[in-house]
Order: structure tokens, then sequence, then C-alpha cells
């Protein structure tokens, strides 16, 4: 898989409500056969409603999910249990990311209040701050690896990039199709923007983040569909993104040469449960770049090898389409939702043990 090799990015501070104690135990690869021995180790239920977004805190002790419910979960890696739930019933929560300040995420609005992003403190279950100027709803955000820029796109046709201690943005690109995706790479140094355009195609356009305002560096054809773009994603090794559709049924992993396809990810055509139409189904890369999971409409979690671009695993176990799936970025887990989340951890009594 040919890409743009970029340094990995520096470890970020601890994002925990209390401090994990300090694990000893060896580190686990991640390899083709480790993926089929995955088991449940836990399911969580702290929703009533489909979750809309799943994020990992840095450290990887904490999964925190946003959902329909409007209510922001808060899940322990380390206890299998979710010690807290913060109610949004105000301005609702739609996308979820971590930031670098230690137990704080920012969510999207998600009700006809405003269309702002804010600054959740998960100790004091109280915003921080808001992020105002979007007025369509936010499709995507990501927050930068190394400092403290966001991005956000939206509805509105634009994508804006903050600075997470101001509330205004500090720069805006405009005239955006549909429902545009945007991600930061693992330097912190390219932001991607993906997009449907005229054409019938889905493209990525890269900025230097430092230059944004001189346009993109280079654009990426991923995809020849009518469908609108889903997610997009850079893998932490920097030689690979993803980029997914909004019904999920095909998987596009680029870099700077073409694209492959990972197919089969969905249900067959004519064969979608309902409740899954217009659903956007996440992928995402395993913290080494090796791997692709994506959910699927039928309940299950399919884990591809990009090296191979074989499906190497197909895990069921959800009742309903799973809309997130994440690997640990610190430990042998694997998290996704549908309503419920379940933790999925190799066979062990014990609690999951480091990823190498």
């Amino acid at each position: 898989m040919s890409g743009v090799s970029i340094p990995a990015a520096p470890a970020t501070p601890s994002t925990v409500l209390v401090p994990p104690p300090r694990d000893t135990r060896p580190p686990v690869g991640l390899v083709d056969g480790l993926f089929s021995r995955l088991g449940r180790g836990r399911v969580l239920k702290a929703h009533s409603k489909r979750v809309s977004d799943l994020a990992f805190s840095p450290d990887g002790t904490l999964a925190v999910t946003a959902a329909a419910d409007a209510l922001v979960a808060v899940h322990s890696v380390l206890t299998g249990g979710t010690p807290k739930t913060i109610p949004v019933k105000k301005h609702g929560a739609g996308a979820v990311a971590f930031t670098h300040a230690p137990g704080v995420v920012v969510t999207a609005a998600t009700t006809p209040v405003d269309d702002a992003l804010r600054s959740l403190d998960l100790h004091a279950a109280a915003y921080t701050q808001a992020y105002g100027g979007h007025t369509a709803g936010v499709t995507s955000v990501g927050v930068s690896p190394v400092d403290d820029a966001l991005l956000s796109a939206s509805l509105d046709g634009s994508v804006r990039l903050w600075d997470l201690r101001l509330p205004t943005a500090r720069g805006v690109l405009r005239g955006l199709r549909g429902r545009p995706a945007v991600s930061f790479d693992a330097a912190g140094l390219v932001v991607g923007v993906a997009q449907s355009d005229a054409a019938a195609a889905q493209s990525v356009r890269l900025y230097d983040v430092r230059k944004y305002e001189v346009g993109p560096f280079c654009t990426l054809l991923m995809r020849e569909t009518a469908a609108e773009v889903g997610r997009l994603s850079f893998s932490a090794d920097g030689k690979a993104m993803l980029l997914t559709s909004v019904f999920l049924d095909e998987v596009a992993v680029g870099g700077t040469g073409a694209p492959a396809l990972l197919s089969g990810a969905v249900s067959p055509a004519g064969n979608v449960p309902a409740e899954a139409e217009g659903l956007v189904m996440e992928t995402s890369f395993t913290p080494d770049g090796a791997y692709v999971l994506a959910g699927t409409a039928g309940g299950e979690v399919v884990v591809w090898s990009v090296s191979s671009r074989r499906e190497v695993a197909r895990l069921g176990g959800h009742a309903t389409a799973v809309g997130c799936v994440k690997w640990n970025p610190k430990y042998a887990m694997m998290a996704s939702a549908c309503q419920n989340v379940v933790f999925w951890t190799p066979p062990t009594d014990e609690p999951p043990s480091r990823a190498g």
C-alpha cells in the first residue's frame, strides 16, 4: 500500500477520570488469527437509542459514546462498566472526540437550538466552551493528534478549523458539496477533506494545515459513486486513508496510488434492514494500520487485512446495524456499538492487556 510517510504522533496526555494502575504485562501483537478469537467481554446498555459516535481516550482506559437519546456515556475499559452518563437534552450530541485536556471531549449539537460544537468536561458534567459558526448540522469532527486544533465539517458546505481555546474559527473552507467528512493525519500536518462531487465521484482533498488558505496540494479520486461520503480517517503509520459511504457497500483504502476497494461489508442489495437505511456505518484502522474494521447492516463486525485485502474475521453479536467500531489505541480490545456497546476481548479472564 503506497502513501505519504508521516512521522508518528507524540504521546498524548491521560484523560482518565481515575488514574489507571500501571500495566506490566507484555504487549499483544495484532495478527490475523487474533480477531476470530475475540469474544464479547462486556455488553453495556447505557443508551435507549442508537449510538451515533464512539471515541477512546488517548490512553485507552475510557470509551465515550454519544447517542440519539441525548446522553453521553462514559465507559471504563479496565472495569467493563459505565461509571457515568451525562444528559445533554438541550443540545444533543452527534459526533464526539477526545481533546488533549484531561477528561474533556468535543461534541456536536443535534437539536434545533443551534449547530455549535462544545467542549464537555466529563468530570464536572458541564460544558466549558462553545464553538459557533456552522449554520447546519455538523457531520464530522477531528482533533489534531499534536495540538489544540479542531476540524469540523457541516451540511452548510463548509469546513472550519478551530483552536480549542477560542470560540471562533481561525479558518473556513467553503463551497463543499453534500455531506463532507474531515480528518487530521497522524502528524497533525495534513488535513483531509472528503466530499461527493458533481461528477458522481468521491474525492479527498489534502491541505497543509499551516497554509490551508492556498488550497489543496493534492486531490485524490477514491471512488466513482453517487453515494454520499460517510467517514474519513488516516492510518497511524501514514501509509493509507479510509473513506466510507453513508450506505456502506465498499470501503476505499487509498494512499498516493490507486485505492483498493474492500467489499462485502453490508447485507446484499435488497436485503438491508430498514433501520440501517441512511446510517453511517463506521470503518476504522487498527493502530498499526494493518487492519480495517467495519460495522455492517446485519449486526456484524468485519475485519480485513490491508496487505492481503482479504477478510480475516466476521464477528456476530449485535441485534441491529453496527454504526460504530474502533480498536483501542493502547489495549488489546475493540469496541462496537448499535444501541448497546460491546467490548470485544481475546479469550481471558483478566482485564485487557496492552496492544503491541
